[in-house]
């Protein structure tokens, strides 16, 4: 009895040490992108998301060992790019200002624009009249919860107990997305906040179909803005995804497969 009590005691610090490099290395991947720091930021998304399609929810020990240790790998990676940044900065001041010029002439909210207006001309947007069928109320935390569950490995501790904490968890998400403050302001101003966290979760569970986080979200705020967007129907086509994968037998917690229309990735119409 005491071995099983040491092993279950040993798995669930092993769990947290998990918990921690995940939030790590989520952190520094949101602030190379968030202050522009050099480096394939796309590549350790790819390969930070790859490594959590191969962690299921009831994961051995010696699968979240391993996991942890390419984990690990990954995050000394990343902070030895952010440290070098650092670095360079203090070494040449002049070299630095330069930098961020070139970072700041980049017309990122141009391109995100360009990709919204993309996005919108792909589907029609639903009619006052369709929103006005659907319920009024916000969505319970608990179907967005079940909907979007990749959100949960940003919070701490792995817990979203209230919206509270959805809304710092998407502000986490939003910078690993590489969504800018402005557009989530705007998202915020235009949805209601919790609507816009809950946007933020979606994006975030379909994050390998949508090729421009920050234009997708822009052109739904635009919706938003005129009265034309809900996130039940996103939500809805996040649960009927879940259930499909589950009884073809291609679920798991990861699974993201586009609408099959492929009119947009999160089956907003």
């Amino acid at each position: 009895a005491e071995t099983t009590q040491a092993e279950k005691k040993a798995f669930r610090v092993l769990r947290e040490r998990l918990t921690i490099a995940r939030r790590d290395v989520v952190k520094m991947i949101a602030a190379g992108l968030e202050e522009g720091v050099p480096g394939d930021w796309r590549g350790y998304r790819v390969a930070y998301e790859g490594l959590m399609a191969r962690l299921p929810r009831s994961a051995s020990k010696a699968t979240v060992d391993a996991i942890l240790s390419e984990l690990n790998e990954l995050r000394i990676l990343v902070h030895k790019v952010l440290e070098n940044f650092v670095k360079s900065q203090n070494q040449n001041a002049n070299e630095s200002h330069n930098e961020r010029h070139k970072q700041n002439s980049n017309p990122d909210s141009k391109i995100e624009s360009e990709q919204a207006l993309r996005n919108k001309r792909e589907g029609e947007a639903p009619g006052s009249d369709n929103l006005r069928m659907l319920p009024q109320r916000d969505l319970p935390l608990n179907i967005v919860l079940d909907a979007c569950p990749e959100i949960r490995g940003l919070a701490v501790g792995e817990e979203i107990r209230t919206w509270r904490d959805l809304l710092a968890t998407a502000q986490l998400a939003r910078s690993y997305l590489g969504i800018s403050p402005s557009a989530y302001q705007d998202a915020c101003a235009a949805m209601g906040e919790s609507q816009a966290a809950t946007v933020i979760a979606a994006i975030l569970q379909r994050t390998e179909h949508i090729s421009s986080p920050g234009g997708y979200l822009r052109s739904l705020t635009k919706r938003a803005q005129e009265g034309k967007f809900s996130t039940w129907p996103m939500v809805m086509a996040l649960l009927r995804a879940k259930l499909e994968q589950q009884r073809d037998g291609a679920g798991g917690v990861h699974g993201r497969s586009p609408p099959a229309d492929g009119t947009d990735p999160l089956g907003n119409r």
